[in-house]
């Protein structure tokens, strides 16, 4: 009887350490996917990006064949050498072995082609103002509009586009609607002209449940870099465990591990997401 324990216990092991090397293997893959397609999406919307060096990431299980890589980056503009911040989002599927949603947040650009920094963000800022009153005269009972991301592009010297996905909040049924919106931002005179906004359908559950994960994730990673300056590459080595404590807030826990550069740590993590706000809290790192 003894000696059963004892295998019974080296096969649990095994296939412990099993889990985690599998674990491990997959958030290597989806960061190697993921880099080259986040930097063929930025060199798609600034065409002055070179010298993409890759700062942070952090991956999650969102299913059994799915993992999210969200990190932070910086590019080198070919012209004025100036390097630029930005974070991203990209989903790997190790089934195909492929990446895809790449999302960017947001990078200030320097490219002469959207007009550098100022102009960017200007054309960003007035078509959310323009697309909010659009979707609004549509959509009266439109609430709290929030925007995800969005893209540039030049359609002549005088104008930025802007494309991009939000969701609004309904008034009357608290639920939320999924839409995509675009715009044009004429330069010189600072107006916005073109805009269009449709609606896509409701936001399920799964929808919900993505951006609690994908929020909390990236508040954990920012809470282990803050604690561990020496931390790199945060890994969630396991699928996150929700739970609705409220009609507004979901609890986000699970598992994770970062490399220093002694050894290995992992750890526990917990995190509260309120849709209606989108902002995260009540996030706490725990030994494993």
């Amino acid at each position: 009887m003894p000696h059963t324990r004892i295998v019974a216990s080296a096969l649990a092991c095994a296939i412990c350490v099993g889990g985690r090397a599998y674990a491990q293997d997959t958030g290597q893959a989806a960061v190697n996917a993921c880099r080259p397609a986040v930097t063929k999406k930025l060199q798609s919307v600034i065409a002055q990006a070179r010298g993409v060096e890759f700062i942070s990431e952090a991956t999650g299980l969102v299913s059994n064949t799915e993992t999210s890589v969200t990190g932070t980056a910086r590019y080198q503009d070919r012209n004025s050498g100036a390097w630029t911040k930005f974070t991203f989002q990209c989903t790997y599927n190790s089934g195909s072995g492929t990446a895809s949603s790449v999302r960017l947040d947001r990078p200030q650009t320097t490219d002469p082609a959207v007009g550098g920094g100022d102009t960017a963000q200007a054309a960003i800022t007035a078509c959310h103002s323009a697309a909010t009153k659009q979707l609004r005269g549509q959509a009266p009972q439109a609430d709290r509009v929030q925007f995800l991301g969005e893209q540039l592009s030049q359609p002549s010297t005088a104008e930025t586009a802007v494309t991009g996905s939000a969701q609004y909040l309904n008034r009357n049924s608290s639920t939320w609607t999924k839409v995509s919106y675009s715009c044009t931002y004429n330069i010189g005179s600072g107006q916005t002209n073109k805009v269009t906004v449709r609606e896509n359908g409701p936001v399920g559950p799964e929808d919900l449940a993505q951006t609690a994960i994908t929020a909390c994730q990236a508040a954990v990673s920012k809470e282990v870099r803050s604690r561990y300056p020496n931390a790199v590459g945060v890994q969630f080595t396991s699928t996150p465990s929700r739970r609705q404590t409220s009609g507004a807030e979901t609890v986000v826990s699970g598992s994770a591990q970062f490399q220093t550069s002694n050894d290995s740590r992992t750890f526990g993590y917990e995190c509260t997401y309120n849709s209606r706000s989108s902002q995260t809290s009540h996030v706490t790192i725990r030994a494993a």
